[in-house]
């Protein structure tokens, strides 16, 4: 148990389980990208009024992986508190980066109960819920005044402004070396691929890996006819920078991103609109993973997925990577 009190003097202290007491700063400094101050800044003044606390912000230009950003954190120990996707948990909890966060009941009211379990791991909570975030597609009403209603579509209206002359990619969607399975998802799900079977009351059930049953094995074959072995709108050379170039440089009419790729897009100046991902003619909805919700992904189950991705998008058998990813992925709950 940990108490937080305001002596004569107005000095704020926090005893903690032991009795030893430590002042607390008027000052509370947040490590976050330029959608977190967005977010966040709004409530300086009254932080400030509430609880004598000056809050500033660091971020950095440009995208910040997961790798440098806990770095950071860690060798410069200049940030109080850190914005980040509920499923860096695992990995900020391993390396004792984050504490977990005490709420009152009261408090917890105030959210959706599905976004704090999204933030909770092994009973603790970890972490204020600050957005949500999914995959989207954007699109330049320019050249694709319509929303296409399928992904078929979709690439039909692309392959014809290709051929066209006026774009040289049908779609831009985020690969690159690494993998970004995030990105794909919506496709993966609408052709059947499933990561884990779900408990009864309707959370992921990581004791039940679906990625090598036939409909996974079908959704990994349909990804790795979009590859580079098929018609090459997948490929590990577009990553997060090259996809959001050729959009904002109207070399392509589509944008299948994460909220990320908006400040960029918006500092371009192009008309677009935005829709969900469009399934597959034949397909399940287009079903996008959600920041903040349901499982919190250990990250060596991320970095299995992103290595079948990679495996199929340069053209590996979908049978023999679907069955190699959820042996690995079985291994990590045995």
């Amino acid at each position: 148990m940990k108490l937080s009190f305001t002596d004569a003097a107005g000095v704020r202290w926090l005893r903690n389980q032991y009795g030893r007491l430590t002042e607390l700063a008027p000052e509370l400094h947040i490590k976050t990208d330029f959608e977190g101050v967005t977010a966040l800044s709004r409530f300086e003044d009254e932080f400030l009024a509430a609880y004598g606390v000056t809050v500033t912000f660091e971020t950095k230009n440009g995208y910040y992986p997961q790798e440098r950003f806990v770095t950071d954190v860690r060798e410069e120990g200049r940030a109080d508190a850190l914005v980040c996707p509920h499923d860096w948990l695992g990995d900020l909890i391993e390396r004792d980066v984050i504490e977990p966060t005490i709420l009152t009941s009261a408090h917890q009211s105030a959210f959706p109960a599905w976004v704090l379990s999204a933030l909770t791991v092994d009973g603790e909570l970890y972490g204020l819920p600050s957005n949500v975030d999914t995959v989207a597609l954007i699109r330049n009403t320019r050249l694709a005044p319509e929303p296409p209603r399928t992904f078929e579509e979709l690439v039909s209206t692309g392959e014809e402004l290709r051929r066209s002359g006026l774009v040289t990619h049908a779609l831009a969607l985020r690969t690159g070396e690494q993998g970004d399975p995030f990105q794909i998802w919506p496709l993966f799900e609408s052709a059947g691929g499933r990561l884990f079977g779900r408990t009864p009351d309707g959370r992921w059930d990581p004791t039940s890996v679906r990625l090598a049953e036939p409909r996974s094995v079908a959704a990994f074959e349909r990804l790795r006819t979009l590859g580079e072995a098929g018609a090459g709108f997948l490929r590990r050379s577009v990553g997060r920078t090259e996809a959001i170039e050729l959009f904002t440089s109207e070399r392509c009419p589509y944008l299948v991103t994460t909220s990320d790729a908006l400040k960029q897009v918006r500092a371009a100046g192009l008309p677009v609109a935005v829709s969900a991902v469009p399934p597959f003619d034949d397909g399940e909805p287009a079903s996008g993973l959600t920041l903040v919700r349901g499982l919190v992904m250990m990250k060596a189950v991320w970095r299995v997925v992103e290595r079948a991705e990679l495996s199929v998008v340069a053209g590996a058998g979908a049978g023999a990577t679907a069955a190699r990813a959820a042996a690995e992925v079985s291994a990590l709950f045995d």
